[in-house]
């Protein structure tokens, strides 16, 4: 009987010592302090440490962790595109949160709020502050295919007269062909001109690990799939030999601008077989005479796709160096005889170690 009623005793007490303790964690005030950076610019993705005491360190009781523009009116809910992507609630005086900055985040202060279970909250008012980015540098750089299955060289080719590319300028002098105002983080890069035209690309097609083809979507693309049979059998129809071909056109593509902390980059280059005026026939490119009854190619198109990386407070991701790995390609075939696409192939599922590299400043 005793030890009945001491055990009664004891759940009671533990039952009254719960509650002792929730009424207190539900009456202690939750204070939002200071935060670590107290600013940063415009498209930026940084972790932002809170201070303050009260955090509730009860796993998902912090529900929200806002950075908001001030109000005069309660509740204050805009972020000037300012955007919270995470946290982790280190002790209740302590919130690292991870927080986007868009390349078009109003440029004012920001009251912090974190938000709790049970109702409860807080906020600190004018604790971050939103920069400006610095615009759109325009600095030239170098680019270019760099590694064991993908690169670039000089290329001495008969009668190429636009053929300007010296061996000391690989990788490539590439200049800023257009900044896009909207995204201002958007602009395209030229890599062929006068002065440095041409050069060869080579891509071992046969030893790009996961490297496989297929028809690309699209009803005026699928004339041809056995391009993509050809690539698929690189090594049976041209052995021990890359794909190699002159670039008459090379630009680096990303009008899109950065987001979610990566910048989509297109690297889009063209060859072509062809008559030319007072350089005769050119073949820059082995897409002619071919195996499958496919027709000869007079322009060819490859686009690299890949990410870089955002800079900092500046809208050019490129102020920085790149090392940039190719996740997808897609090539296109144009006709000889009338510049109609007559087939396209892009790579699928996963493939790796064919990377693109880009480094801020001239050769």
């Amino acid at each position: 009987m005793n030890s009945r009623h001491n055990r009664i005793i004891g759940i009671l007490i533990l039952l009254l010592g719960l509650l002792t303790s929730y009424a207190a964690s539900a009456a202690r005030p939750v204070k939002v302090n200071s935060a670590e950076p107290a600013e940063a610019p415009q498209n930026t993705t940084l972790e932002v440490t809170i201070n303050g005491s009260g955090f509730d360190t009860a796993e998902d009781a912090v529900t929200a962790v806002n950075f908001l523009l001030p109000c005069d009116v309660e509740p204050c809910v805009e972020t000037g595109n300012v955007k919270t992507l995470g946290w982790v609630v280190h002790n209740t005086k302590k919130i690292v949160a991870t927080v986007e900055i868009g390349a078009l985040a109003i440029v004012e202060f920001r009251d912090i709020e974190v938000k709790m279970t049970r109702g409860r909250g807080g906020k600190g008012t004018t604790l971050f502050r939103v920069q400006a980015a610095q615009p759109f540098s325009e600095i030239d750089i170098t680019a270019g295919y760099a590694g064991a299955y993908a690169w670039e060289q000089s290329w001495y080719f008969p009668n190429w007269l636009a053929n300007t590319l010296d061996p000391d300028e690989v990788p490539r002098p590439c200049y800023v062909g257009i900044n896009v105002s909207n995204p201002p983080s958007g602009g395209r890069y030229d890599c062929s001109y006068e002065d440095a035209h041409g050069g060869r690309l080579s891509i071992d097609l046969a030893g790009i690990p996961g490297l496989q083809w297929q028809p690309s979507p699209g009803k005026n693309r699928k004339s041809h799939p056995e391009f993509c049979d050809l690539l698929n059998n690189w090594e049976i129809y041209f052995p021990a030999q890359p794909l190699q071909f002159g670039v008459s056109f090379y630009k680096i593509r990303f009008e899109g601008g950065c987001y979610g902390g990566s910048c989509p980059v297109q690297i889009a280059t063209h060859s072509f077989n062809g008559d030319v005026p007072q350089q005769g026939t050119l073949q820059l490119h082995p897409f002619h005479d071919l195996p499958l009854g496919l027709p000869d190619v007079g322009r060819m198109t490859l686009n690299g796709f890949t990410e870089a990386i955002p800079t900092p407070g500046d809208h050019n991701a490129f102020t920085q160096s790149q090392s940039m790995e190719i996740h997808r390609f897609q090539i296109g075939f144009e006709s000889f005889t009338n510049s109609k696409l007559i087939g396209s192939c892009e790579t699928s599922g996963e493939f790796s170690d064919v990377f693109f590299l880009t480094t801020p400043g001239s050769n």
